[in-house]
């Protein structure tokens, strides 16, 4: 269900989860209105409030000065909440109460990334994990691709024909009942689109190797564990955050097949995916 931006705040539906995003730049809640127009349901309820000031002067210095004039992203504990920094904005992110308060340049990218670090908090509060993973859907069963930057994600994207991409870059997993979903969001990549909003069960995390024969090793538990924790979008210098994030990576691996996908630049990889 899509409404137009209002005092009230906008509704989106990311992954099951609610957010309304109150923006006071009224040219900035339009803006966000079409960017996640995909995602908008006037009925979400709201698990996440977020209040959204804009400050077209804004600039966040790191704390470290080293980091000065490089790309950086800071997240801490801050007793119940956490503190979000990066550039482009300052906010504050409270769990516990469902709130956010985001101070920001008046650009849907700068409460885009503010969302992307909220949610992937968010989802580790619920047992799931916010992945570096690009996800498809084939035969109605979810399957992610995942790996560093440069693996293939976007590649693997780009062979998969008419299969639905629900992204090139994030990809949620969440908890449904005793085993797990993906769900498309709405957080693209390289591809700067994204697919519906809509969950299916996941029937594969897949390590991604550019090699020139195709084939899938399944990996052991705590191999698996490991490559799902260091692909996993965890900002947050925090130990009951990062603990809870080894308990998904656990759960995950023990419900869901997670192997090593050696592919070549063809679709031909889908035939052991599948």
């Amino acid at each position: 269900m899509e409404e137009t931006p209002s005092a009230a705040g906008l509704r989106v539906r990311i992954a099951d989860i609610g957010v309304v995003i109150a923006a006071r730049d009224a040219e900035l809640s339009r803006d966000l209105a079409v960017h996640y127009q995909g995602f908008l349901d006037s009925s979400a309820s709201a698990e996440l409030s977020i209040d959204v000031e804009t400050i077209p002067d804004l600039l966040v210095e790191p704390r470290r000065v080293e980091l000065r004039g490089q790309p950086w992203l800071d997240v801490r504990a801050a007793g119940p909440s956490f503190r979000i920094r990066r550039v482009d904005f300052d906010g504050e992110l409270d769990l516990a109460s469902g709130t956010a308060a985001l101070r920001c340049r008046p650009r849907t990218l700068s409460v885009d990334g503010f969302l992307r670090v909220c949610f992937s908090l968010a989802i580790i509060r619920k047992g799931g994990l916010m992945l570096h993973a690009a996800s498809l859907v084939s035969r109605g069963r979810g399957h992610a691709f995942t790996g560093p930057s440069g693996a293939g994600k976007t590649t693997v994207c780009r062979l998969s024909g008419p299969r639905t991409v629900l992204t090139d870059e994030t990809t949620i997993v969440r908890r449904n009942g005793r085993g797990f979903l993906v769900a498309g969001n709405p957080f693209p990549g390289e591809l700067g689109r994204y697919g519906p909003n809509a969950s299916f069960p996941l029937a594969s995390i897949n390590l991604l190797v550019k090699d020139s024969a195709v084939g899938v090793t399944p990996l052991e538990a705590d191999e698996a564990i490991r490559a799902l924790l260091a692909n996993t979008l965890l900002h947050a210098r925090d130990s009951e955050m990062s603990a809870l994030a080894l308990d998904a990576a656990c759960a995950i691996a023990g419900e869901v097949a997670v192997r090593r996908l050696c592919f070549a630049q063809d679709p031909s990889f889908w035939e052991v995916v599948e």
